[in-house]
């Protein structure tokens, strides 16, 4: 199925899930698995974002669904924003981030930037 002629629902994954979850992340490249798993916890007060979308998916507007999503989930449970941590040359991501919130903080470590982006409350 060609994504461009798709639609898809954003939903919070569930264990049956699983099988399904586990055939996507096989379809990723390698490029984009090491782009996607990093993480950092040095601040449990903030919430910890991660999204990953398929390679077939990307650039269709299924990344800025699932953050617009998660954005409003946040908002509505008081979670003022967000840390992320980026590959320093993922500028798509970077971009995409930036649409979400200000960004408070950055902080380059090697070849990653770690991010704190306070979200709206609109």
């Amino acid at each position: 199925m060609n994504p461009i002629e798709s639609s898809f629902t954003v939903r919070t994954i569930t264990p049956n899930d699983r099988q399904t979850l586990a055939l996507g992340l096989l379809e990723l490249s390698a490029t984009n698995r090491y782009l996607r798993f990093i993480r950092d916890t040095s601040e449990p007060e903030w919430g910890e974002i991660a999204v990953v979308v398929v390679d077939a998916w990307q650039r269709q507007g299924a990344g800025q669904a699932l953050l617009s999503e998660l954005a409003s989930r946040c908002r509505t449970i008081g979670v003022l924003g967000w840390r992320a941590s980026v590959i320093g040359d993922n500028q798509p991501a970077l971009n995409l981030l930036a649409k979400f919130g200000t960004i408070v903080e950055r902080e380059w470590d090697s070849h990653c930037v770690s991010l704190r982006i306070a979200l709206p409350w609109f």
